[in-house]
């Protein structure tokens, strides 16, 4: 397990299902005829981040070591790419793929201090640039020719109790024809998720004291969630609030022994490489790392939830969050819930052979009504080796 992977070291497994309610297992056994051809291997194998499924199948994903985005047709097969790094028109910082807007521009946004979000129409060209107020994380497609996304502040003069760093999580929404923006709703935060290395450096190994997720329905509107807790709200495209949703998901509480196993496992990650028979010194980041208090990165219980996402089906996908600690390797259970919060049925994927890296920072997973598209790691003989994969749905 590699450091990226950490993000998701604590999503774990729930192994039983809700009394009551149907499950549809998904084994991720690609379509043959899915890509067929495409040479993976020749695409960057660090960086392939998100992707987004047009209407028609074709498949965008985005690679932020690149600087590009790459085109694939319904068919798989690998049409384009285009993006540089720069600043300028149609370049790009650590780009991140992220919606369709009306069915005909993509989304994308960028390194967050880059504060702008581009558009591009399904060829590849540059239509519009939306420069943000603020940090600008998670752009997303609303309806009304309007854009979401989040903006993340920090204030280090603030003194958290348990310690951390205050921190205010700003949902908001622009008129992209004008460029107009609404603030739809602020969350004051604490981030706990930064472990100090020394006077400069900090090592962060993700939030467990909840984050704001954000999605959009089928018909343009807007969730908004924070993992806190398990109350999802709706907004309009114009930022009025629709209604709450409740999940009913229990936080569970943050055990002794869950704290210890987190330890253990991160200490693992940063000592696999070094070789005691060598008598190599310990890291700084190794030391600072087995001095720490692992309770200061939590608070009283553990997130609702570890992802929140929308199918084209107007339901909810929520993969619950688990108290297991390790390599996230699956089956996973997702929960399934009309948009009134209503559970439907659970939706348990079993990775087989691959490896599905889940983070909300990215889109790895796209769920149609008939296919499962899936950004999804495989060991090789010469090594991992990443490649977007369909699964055909037999409901």
């Amino acid at each position: 397990m590699n450091l990226y992977q950490l993000r998701f070291v604590c999503i774990g497994l729930l192994l039983l299902a809700s009394a009551g309610v149907l499950a549809e297992t998904i084994r991720l056994q690609p379509d043959p005829g899915f890509a067929r051809g495409v040479d993976w291997v020749s695409f960057p194998q660090k960086g392939m981040n998100s992707m987004v499924v047009a209407a028609d199948g074709s498949v965008f994903m985005s690679s932020n070591s690149q600087n590009c985005v790459f085109k694939f047709g319904p068919d798989g097969k690998f049409l384009k790419r285009f993006g540089r790094k720069g600043e300028g028109p149609g370049d790009f910082n650590g780009p991140k793929v992220s919606s369709i807007l009306d069915g005909r521009l993509l989304v994308i946004g960028e390194y967050s201090l880059s504060r702008r979000i581009s558009f591009f129409d399904l060829d590849g060209r540059l239509v519009k640039i939306l420069r943000t107020k603020g940090s600008c994380y998670q752009p997303l497609a609303l309806k009304g020719n309007r854009v979401a996304y989040l903006g993340v502040s920090f204030d280090e003069r603030k003194t958290i109790a348990g310690g951390g760093v205050a921190r205010t999580d700003t949902v908001n929404i622009i008129d992209v024809g004008t460029g107009r923006e609404n603030t739809v709703v602020s969350l004051p935060r604490t981030d706990r998720s930064a472990i100090p290395a020394g006077d400069r450096y900090t090592i962060s190994i993700g939030s467990f004291t909840g984050e704001t997720f954000l999605a959009s329905t089928p018909e343009g509107e807007l969730l908004v969630g924070s993992s806190e807790s398990s109350a999802i709200k709706l907004y309009s495209p114009e930022a009025k609030l629709l209604r709450t949703i409740d999940l009913k998901i229990s936080n569970r509480e943050v055990s002794d022994a869950y704290i210890s196993r987190l330890r253990e496992e991160v200490l693992k990650i940063y000592g696999q490489n070094r070789d005691p028979a060598r008598k190599q010194s310990v890291s700084p980041y190794l030391q600072a790392l087995e001095k720490f208090d692992f309770r200061k990165l939590f608070g009283d219980r553990l997130p609702a939830y570890s992802l929140l996402q929308v199918t084209q089906e107007s339901r909810l996908l929520v993969l619950p969050f688990s108290d297991q600690v390790g390599e996230a390797k699956g089956p996973f259970r997702f929960k399934i819930y009309d948009l009134t919060g209503r559970p439907t049925e659970d939706l348990v994927i079993e990775p087989g052979s691959f490896q599905l890296e889940l983070d909300k920072r990215f889109r790895s997973l796209e769920l149609t009504p008939n296919a499962l598209y899936a950004l999804v790691t495989i060991e090789t003989e010469d090594g991992e080796e990443r490649r977007i994969i369909r699964v055909s749905r037999r409901k």
